[in-house]
């Protein structure tokens, strides 16, 4: 059952919004400060606004992984979602989500939220609740528990412009250390999904390259009539890593 915030709580996050606002104000206009004020007065605390909005009742479950010495753990969280969501809330739903693998011959489930290896390559990993299925992806490699997966992506473009102005086809983007060196990718062509993963996504002079573990690595882009250039990037979790090249001419 949902509980509504105490007044120092409210308080606390009408400063948190207020201070996010500030830099939208000329956007939004004034309406929507006065209703932060409105949802979040310390004298009246309360998840909605003037105007009545807010609890849409918007949830969505999001899925978070990491190896252990010999297996993969993941945590389904159902959280609540909206542009008027005044009161945030969140539940731990591992326990009573239907875990499964895209692949049970690279990884099956042991328990809620666990799985371990059976074979090597690249799948995913789900948690089914509520109506939802947010998928993980996952990578098997010789000798190891899985790991959880992201991207690395970004922009090859000529140096002294823009990646939106002077975007560069056909760059070959290279991986050179890792678990995942000599992946490449190729700026402007969409590469293959790997399982658990959507697009395509970019534009012209993106590249992006998939199934890359947490770590850090160092990156080298390479195209005739162009200086090649290496660079270094750190994935750390979802959301990925970017990284731009922006190249000289040769």
């Amino acid at each position: 059952m949902h509980q509504k915030p105490g007044a120092r709580d409210a308080e606390q996050y009408c400063v948190l919004s207020m201070m996010a606002l500030r830099h939208v104000k000329l956007l939004v206009g004034a309406v929507v400060v006065f209703s932060c004020h409105s949802a979040c007065s310390s004298t009246s605390p309360s998840c909605t606004d003037q105007f009545g909005r807010g609890q849409t009742g918007l949830t969505e479950v999001v899925v978070h992984c990491s190896a252990s010495s010999s297996n993969l753990q993941c945590q389904a969280v159902q959280r609540s979602t909206g542009f008027y969501d005044y009161c945030p809330t969140q539940q731990d739903v591992t326990t009573s989500a239907n875990w499964t693998s895209g692949d049970p011959t690279i990884v099956r489930s042991t328990g809620p939220g666990t799985f371990t290896a059976v074979g090597t390559g690249d799948t995913f990993v789900q948690a089914i609740y509520g109506g939802q299925s947010p998928m993980r992806p996952v990578s098997v490699f010789p000798n190891m528990p899985p790991l959880p997966t992201y991207d690395i992506s970004g922009s090859v473009f000529q140096a002294g412009s823009t990646s939106g102005s002077s975007p560069i086809d056909g760059a070959v983007v290279q991986i050179l250390d890792g678990l995942v060196a000599g992946r490449i990718a190729t700026s402007s062509v969409p590469p293959p999904l790997l399982p658990g993963y959507s697009g395509p996504v970019g534009g012209r002079g993106f590249y992006r390259l998939l199934g890359v573990p947490p770590g850090t690595y160092h990156l080298q882009v390479t195209k005739s009539g162009y200086v090649s250039q290496q660079g270094t990037v750190t994935v750390v979790g979802p959301g990925g890593a970017l990284l731009d090249f922006p190249l000289q001419p040769s």
